[in-house]
């Protein structure tokens, strides 16, 4: 589901059995240039943006990297919400947290201490993690 918050960001829902997160879909974000990062980036000779625009699911021409919420973190989510237990007062990380629901929902399901959510990409945690866990109130 779609809604306004305060800022005049439009949030998503994403609902995890009796746990529903918020989070600010990618439109809704400033571009920037993390977005933009690996456009001259290669691996052994091989162009990063190419080898992820051969991928049905990205967007071509755009890195999404932490701007994407990635299937894993569904499958994640659904292995947290069988097993709470794990995280209760447990001191976290969330590396590679893009989006950070994995850490929200450590915090506000799992009863988790803390949360450190790490991203290599800078910009992903100022303008994508930030402003997930301002809607969720993390």
């Amino acid at each position: 589901s779609l809604s306004a918050r305060p800022g005049n960001r439009e949030t998503r829902s994403i609902a995890i059995g009796s746990v529903s997160l918020l989070h600010v879909p990618q439109s809704q974000l400033p571009d920037s240039e993390g977005q933009k990062a690996l456009s001259d980036q290669t691996v052994d000779g091989h162009n990063q943006v190419q080898s992820l625009k051969e991928q049905p699911h990205i967007t071509p021409g755009k890195y999404e990297g932490g701007f994407k919420i990635w299937e894993c973190t569904y499958d994640l989510l659904h292995y947290l919400s069988e097993n709470k237990s794990i995280l209760r007062g447990k001191r976290v990380l969330d590396l590679g947290c893009g989006a950070g629901i994995l850490g929200i929902y450590a915090l506000q399901a799992c009863g988790a201490r803390s949360v450190i959510f790490h991203d290599y990409n800078e910009s992903v945690l100022q303008e994508c993690t930030f402003a997930n866990c301002e809607v969720n109130k993390v």
